[in-house]
């Protein structure tokens, strides 16, 4: 009888085991899924960065090209300096008057400029002033470039306002 019992509790102890290794093979594989999923992940995220940062170039080449047509001499600050831009893509500048542009060439649905963005890049433009003196005595222009109009309410009625400080311009721009 005890010796029925040992093996009874033999068995069980091997059944509960077979259970805990098929449920942490089943979680390595889970695990090793889940590894594949980020690198595909990471993979799709830099594709979709790399794909948005030549969308993005073209367009402000686009309105850059556009401003020099009217004279203006053009910095390309966003593709000259990538994520250091501090909010500024292009400096256009003709005499005394100097121009800051911010270009969105931003074509999903939903998904709209803040007045949180508009403010920042009203600050980044001050903050450049500062700290490129020369400018100081220039007329300064500030331009959010987009391709639509993606503004949402605050934002749109923030830049109808205050007209002397920024302006929006829709550019009409197919990549």
């Amino acid at each position: 009888m005890e010796a029925v019992g040992l093996i009874l509790i033999i068995i069980f102890i091997a059944v509960i085991q077979a259970i805990i290794n098929k449920k942490l093979k089943k979680n390595k594989r889970k695990k090793i899924n889940s590894k594949r999923n980020i690198e595909r992940e990471k993979k799709k995220t830099k594709i979709n960065y790399i794909e948005n940062k030549q969308k993005g170039d073209e367009f402000e080449k686009f309105v850059g090209k556009y401003y020099e047509d009217l004279g203006y001499t053009v910095a390309y600050h966003g593709i000259d300096n990538g994520r250091k831009d501090h909010g500024i893509d292009i400096i256009a500048k003709k005499e005394k008057e100097i121009i800051f542009i911010q270009c969105k060439n931003w074509k999903k649905e939903g998904r709209k400029i803040n007045l949180d963005k508009v403010k920042s890049f009203v600050g980044d433009t001050y903050t450049y002033i500062d700290k490129n003196p020369m400018f100081k005595d220039y007329e300064i222009k500030r331009i959010l470039a987009i391709t639509n109009p993606i503004l949402n309410k605050q934002a749109y009625n923030y830049i109808k306002y205050n007209q002397n400080l920024i302006k929006y311009k829709i550019f009409k721009f197919e990549s």
